[in-house]
């Protein structure tokens, strides 16, 4: 013969399993706030970092033209190869 489970006993096993389950909901939420911050610092930090590699370049690129205007102006004695060597001086 099959016995009834009291109907209090089926309300707190309810109880207990929505429970658990808000429980898990809310760690899992906290775990995807503090990752999506994480994520947020290094996408911040990558665009940092990438302005910075863009600088250098523009920098490399002004140093190279300038010293191919010296160059230039050495070989030819024309004043106007000198022009990117003063811009890369400012």
């Amino acid at each position: 013969m099959i016995r009834a489970l009291p109907s209090a006993t089926i309300r707190v096993r309810l109880l207990a399993g929505f429970g658990l389950s808000v429980l898990c909901l809310v760690a899992l939420g906290t775990q995807v706030e503090h990752s999506t911050a994480r994520l947020v610092a290094a996408t911040r930090s990558s665009a940092e970092t990438s302005q910075a590699l863009a600088t250098l370049e523009q920098l490399l690129a002004a140093v190279g033209a300038a010293e191919t205007g010296q160059r230039g102006y050495l070989l030819t004695g024309d004043d106007r190869y000198l022009q990117p060597y003063r811009q890369a001086l400012v």
